[in-house]
């Protein structure tokens, strides 16, 4: 919840000034970590996996596994921007984890999300998840000055993570 919050205090406070690169990527990384659809399996051999019972090092992760992961992500983060720049909530929806989409439509939520100045400067009233979507995620990809984001590097916390 604390991560949330300061996430929103980031993407309210910015949303409107000059740091519209930190929210596109802060916004990319948690929603390519809160996704809730099934990732793409890549076939890593044997000798690249870390069994069960050993502690996790990232460093034993191989480079083929450590590559394979990275170009998943890049064309989820691609996959996530075509769907935003097209305006499509029901897709954009079906990335999210439940527990990230329940956080997010929360009435409490869209309450506090409505009092930040971006969003009274406007006159914007969030009711629902929708409303979201539409006042805070599209305009935070919808910056044609912006380069298309690039994954450079990804950090493994986990086998699976």
């Amino acid at each position: 919840m604390e991560n949330i919050d300061r996430f929103d205090n980031i993407v309210y406070s910015n949303l409107m000034g000059s740091g519209k690169i930190l929210i596109i990527l802060t916004l990319t990384a948690f929603l390519a970590f809160s996704c809730g659809s099934k990732p793409q399996t890549a076939k890593v051999d044997a000798d690249d996996m870390v069994s069960v019972g050993d502690t996790f090092d990232p460093r034993r992760i191989s480079q083929a596994l450590y590559t394979s992961t990275r170009d998943e992500v890049q064309q989820f983060i691609e996959d996530l921007n075509t769907i935003i720049r097209n305006r499509n909530y029901q897709a954009w929806r079906a990335c999210l984890s439940q527990e990230y989409f329940e956080e997010i439509s929360s009435q409490e939520n869209l309450r506090r999300i409505s009092q930040q100045p971006a969003m009274r400067s406007r006159q914007i009233v969030l009711r629902t998840a929708e409303d979201y979507f539409i006042h805070v995620v599209v305009p935070s990809r919808n910056n044609p000055e912006m380069p298309d984001l690039r994954v450079d590097d990804i950090e493994f916390l986990s086998m699976n993570r």
